[in-house]
């Protein structure tokens, strides 16, 4: 299922969806999955975040609760608080890691 955004890079699964990181123009969408499978995006466009630069990378928190996206343009970590509806909220930023980072992790 196109989500219609530029440059998809990375598929993490978190609280029941899952949120892809589109590098060409600094978004995350989210897609839930049907009963028979079949990939569904939410809301009317799928796009549930915007982030800081170029976001390649993608964790989630043990719990689901936060996704964490690298954003390798801006040299940046955004913090994303996922919500029951797939909807995220923004927590919050960590600059200043250097452009070019590859690569995150969570627990």
């Amino acid at each position: 299922m196109p989500d219609g955004q530029k440059a998809l890079c990375w598929i993490t699964p978190a609280g029941g969806y899952y949120y892809a990181a589109n590098a060409g123009n600094n978004s995350v969408s989210a897609y839930s999955v049907a009963s028979d499978g079949t990939p569904l995006l939410v809301g009317t466009t799928g796009v549930v975040a915007t982030t800081d630069g170029g976001p390649i990378d993608m964790a989630a928190s043990a719990d689901g609760s936060t996704l964490y996206v690298e954003a390798g343009a801006a040299g940046a970590v955004d913090e994303l608080h996922v919500n029951a509806d797939g909807s995220l909220s923004d927590l919050g930023s960590v600059a200043g890691l250097g452009t070019g980072i590859e690569g995150i992790a969570a627990d």
